[in-house]
């Protein structure tokens, strides 16, 4: 005979299976999205580089407008037109106080990335960038009151300084890049945050439609701005009234601006759905590894020098990286355990807590 303990055990483990199959599939949504925006941002850094570099359109604020306007119009396409995702409506005060400035710091961010890709090199880039989660201990601490451990603060020390060991030889300073990637470090660790509130607070706005609301923002700023700094040096640069072989060139330049542009609007679905799938620390320490493998690349396409401290660094960067990784996986498997034994305790009070602990 069956008895109601008997159905409460059954329960238990049936919720106990689901609750597996529903991390398996969480695990994958998170290492499917970690992996979509490491592909998209190396090839979107890269790929500038290339553009400004090589085909030399050194024109940055008028990339990210090109940028934003395809976001704009992919997400409009995406929620509007063939209605592939639910659009989510949204208040005139969620508008006004949260998706106006998210979409302008997002602006920004894009704005000094390229401004710094311009003036000075990849790798220079990347180890400004990488001062990242210094900033997010930092804002996290000022605004939401979240302290890293001890622990976890210290293993941050080797992810900051081997990256920045690792391209101390290809150091190219300009001032403007400088500033330019030094602001871009706090705003890209202020945007995650406030990214990470959107996507997880009360507005239950998802990143596809979080982004069709701030990219319209972001391009509305932009374009008067590329307008009246780089407009007059545009259409000079490019005067139509050009032989063949360089009009070539323009349709060179086209496809690869628009190439840029769908890539950018690809980037940041996937970024979106990366911070929403991890906390702000971790997502700008993984970041940390992305750097690495730009720097990498760009040694490898961009022809920097290489020296055994770019080696090193690298080396010691990718160690801070997995001290760091094995210090969150023994804090969530902790947190993970505790959950399961209250799960049980609930389920049946009378059951014997010091064998399931010592078990």
């Amino acid at each position: 005979m069956t008895t109601s303990k008997d159905i409460d055990k059954q329960s238990l483990g049936e919720n106990d299976r689901n609750t597996k199959r529903n991390w398996k599939l969480e695990d994958l949504t998170v290492v499917s999205a970690i992996l979509a925006w490491y592909i998209l941002n190396i090839g979107t850094v890269l790929h500038n580089k290339y553009i400004f570099k090589s085909i030399e359109f050194t024109f940055p604020l008028t990339l990210t407008a090109i940028h934003m306007l395809s976001s704009t119009i992919g997400s409009f396409l995406v929620l509007k037109i063939f209605k592939l995702h639910p659009l989510v409506p949204v208040s005139s005060d969620q508008w006004k106080l949260r998706l106006i400035p998210l979409g302008c710091m997002s602006c920004f961010n894009i704005i000094l990335g390229n401004v710094s890709l311009r003036f000075i090199s990849v790798s220079f880039m990347q180890t400004i960038k990488s001062l990242t989660p210094a900033f997010t201990v930092i804002l996290q601490a000022i605004f939401q009151n979240i302290y890293a451990d001890a622990m976890a603060r210290i293993s941050l020390i080797p992810v900051v300084g081997g990256v920045g060991l690792a391209c101390f030889t290809e150091l190219e300073f300009n001032t403007i890049g400088f500033l330019s990637a030094m602001l871009s470090c706090f705003i890209s660790s202020l945007q995650g945050i406030v990214d990470n509130i959107m996507l997880n607070g009360p507005s239950e706005l998802d990143s596809i439609n979080l982004l069709y609301y701030t990219a319209p923002v972001a391009l509305v700023m932009i374009v008067p701005v590329a307008w009246t700094f780089e407009g007059h040096k545009l259409l000079y640069h490019y005067d139509i009234d050009k032989n063949e072989q360089i009009e070539g060139s323009y349709t060179f330049l086209a496809i690869n601006l628009i190439v840029s542009g769908i890539v950018a609007y690809l980037l940041n679905i996937s970024y979106l759905y990366a911070v929403k799938y991890t906390n702000p620390l971790t997502f700008t320490v993984l970041g940390n590894l992305r750097v690495i493998l730009i720097i990498i690349l760009s040694i490898e396409l961009f022809h920097n020098k290489v020296t055994y401290f770019n080696v090193t660094g690298c080396g010691i960067a990718v160690l801070g990286i997995l001290w760091y990784y094995y210090l969150q996986y023994r804090k969530k498997s902790i947190a993970d355990m505790k959950t399961s034994l209250e799960l049980e305790f609930k389920q049946d009070p009378n059951i014997d807590k010091t064998s399931i602990l010592i078990g």
